[in-house]
């Protein structure tokens, strides 16, 4: 078992994925089992790749790194209404790679 320290535990409980990381939700727990998960996975690492490097760096800035708008434009030194425009063309984007693959909502 792996020690942590209270600060570790507290950005652990802040993370996006902290109820993944504690345990309490499980691939059996969730909606997908096992290799349902892993399937899954797989098909949205693709969809990612698919995307331009405009696109995979703008999600970056700001879903995967949890930024603000304003946040992730000063982090990449472009205008607000890019990062907000450069978001929504990515999350098209990516839906759309998605479907190509055959994951539909």
């Amino acid at each position: 078992m792996i020690r942590y320290d209270a600060q570790t535990r507290e950005n652990l409980a802040d993370h996006p994925c902290a109820s993944y990381r504690q345990g309490r939700f499980t691939p059996q727990s969730g909606a997908l089992g096992g290799w349902e998960t892993v399937v899954s996975t797989v098909l949205v690492v693709e969809s990612v790749r698919a995307l331009s490097a405009a696109h995979r760096e703008i999600l970056n800035e700001t879903v995967l790194s949890g930024r603000t708008v304003d946040e992730a434009a000063e982090v990449l030194g472009i205008p607000v209404e890019t990062v907000k425009s450069r978001v929504y063309f990515a999350l098209r984007a990516l839906r759309v790679a998605l479907e190509e693959r055959g994951v539909t909502a």
